[in-house]
């Protein structure tokens, strides 16, 4: 125990031997208890208690008074209330241990419950596809600018353009391929300040071909805003050519090929999502390895998709991609029936697809909706697409009124053994009829794999 003397007229701690000396504030702040052996004393004692009492906005500090009793007595007198001041604080801290002990019981059960009620909101939202993985960035290839080889022998980083709060995907342009034999295309996804690894990707030769390659993640990226450099290497003989989309002056953002500066920027595309939460996964895209991750089992059909469609039906010429709606519509036609096809855009092992559907407009006359699948199978497929071929799977056709929404859904008797085409078909309710206003649209695809 630290003992100090205190006198009041001085204002400063007089040094006893055996004792550490102390300043009137730092006996305010340390000070438990007081005793005093004369009146004097006492008087002297009662007025510091009050001004530490004033000055802290506290309760005044127990004090003993010791005025009056004689010296054989005054030791023990003060033994006990020290012992009793000991005994009231350690009582006073076992009860604020059981305070802190409860509130942190009462906020780890608040703790819980946000985030059971925020999971169950995830996955409300990922189940009714009421969010999207919104595009931030689009550098498409540049004309006239070369492309960046990928060898074996020089692997490229890539900073990318955007922070990386809520980043989900990173597509690169695949200009041309040199393959030879059996290869694999890897993919680092890391943080600059914190050296990171978000994401690693292997793609083998079988997934690669001209064109955009998304690369995906399950969970967007936290909030935290740190600068993404994305690592690309080959494994094996030959290699690819990157498209570029144009040259920057400042070297941290040029392309690094083999550690040396290359002033030519990467073509690429970048989404984000709610930061830390499960996005709904592209049909195209390539999720990163991960032996123990469960396997993803619905896969949506985005706006790039949707707007790359085929019109089948070139008389019928309300067949466009709504940015608005990030739907696709397919106009019926007075009579017949007016198709948009998406190439290959169903994936390998899909058992069951479905869409939402909707006439926008009120003044439309009752449309039917209906989808189609069919295998790539060069021009003899798309013939029996154009006849709307019973021995291609399709869904019934759905009635709807004007201004109305509904879904349709085509189940498979068994998984797809390889990507297919999807169709999308509409037609008039009554043939001949009033086409106009005939504002019919599929948004919201998605596959569900067996």
């Amino acid at each position: 125990m630290d003992v100090a003397i205190f006198n009041d007229a001085a204002r400063e701690a007089l040094p006893v031997a055996g004792t550490r000396t102390l300043t009137p504030d730092m006996l305010a702040g340390a000070m438990a208890a007081g005793a005093a052996c004369s009146e004097q004393g006492m008087k002297a004692l009662a007025a510091f208690v009050a001004r530490v009492a004033r000055e802290t906005d506290s309760p005044p500090l127990p004090v003993c008074d010791l005025a009056g009793v004689v010296a054989a007595e005054a030791a023990g007198q003060l033994g006990r209330f020290v012992a009793g001041q000991l005994a009231t604080q350690v009582e006073r801290q076992a009860q604020r241990i059981a305070d802190l002990s409860r509130s942190l019981t009462a906020v780890r059960r608040n703790h819980e419950q946000t985030q059971a009620a925020f999971s169950r909101l995830e996955q409300f939202v990922f189940a009714n596809r009421l969010a999207t993985r919104t595009e931030v960035l689009a550098l498409l290839p540049g004309t006239g600018l070369l492309p960046i080889a990928l060898t074996a022998d020089a692997p490229l980083l890539q900073r990318l353009p955007v922070a990386s709060t809520g980043l989900t995907d990173i597509a690169i342009c695949i200009e041309t391929l040199n393959l030879r034999g059996q290869g694999e295309l890897q993919a680092v996804l890391t943080t600059l300040e914190d050296g990171a690894v978000h994401g690693e990707w292997a793609v083998p030769t079988a997934r690669l071909a001209p064109g955009m390659l998304r690369l995906s993640l399950r969970i967007a990226l936290a909030v935290e805003a740190l600068t993404p450099i994305l690592t690309l290497r080959w494994q094996g003989a030959g290699g690819m050519e990157l498209a570029t989309a144009l040259l920057h002056p400042d070297p941290r953002f040029q392309a690094s090929v083999g550690g040396s500066p290359d002033p030519r920027v990467l073509a690429m595309r970048c989404w984000t999502y709610l930061p830390g939460s499960e996005a709904p996964v592209p049909h195209d895209g390539v999720l990163p390895v991960d032996r123990g991750a469960i396997p993803v089992r619905c896969a949506v059909l985005d706006g790039i998709a949707l707007s790359g469609m085929v019109n089948l039906t070139p008389e019928a010429d309300g067949v466009r991609y709504l940015e608005d709606h990030k739907a696709l519509q397919v106009h019926p036609m007075a009579s017949g029936v007016s198709k948009a096809m998406i190439a290959g855009v169903v994936p390998a092992g899909t058992c069951h697809i479905d869409a939402r559907i909707e006439t926008l407009r009120q003044e439309a006359s009752d449309i039917e909706y209906a989808i189609m699948i069919a295998p790539d199978a060069g021009d003899a497929d798309l013939s029996a697409i154009l006849l709307e071929s019973g021995t291609l799977p399709r869904s019934p056709w759905v009635h709807l009124k004007p201004g109305q929404r509904g879904e349709v859904h085509l189940p498979l008797a068994e998984p797809l053994a390889g990507p297919h085409h999807l169709v999308m078909m509409t037609r008039l309710a009554t043939q001949p009829g009033d086409a106009s206003w005939g504002w019919a649209t599929f948004s919201q695809i998605r596959f569900t794999r067996g």
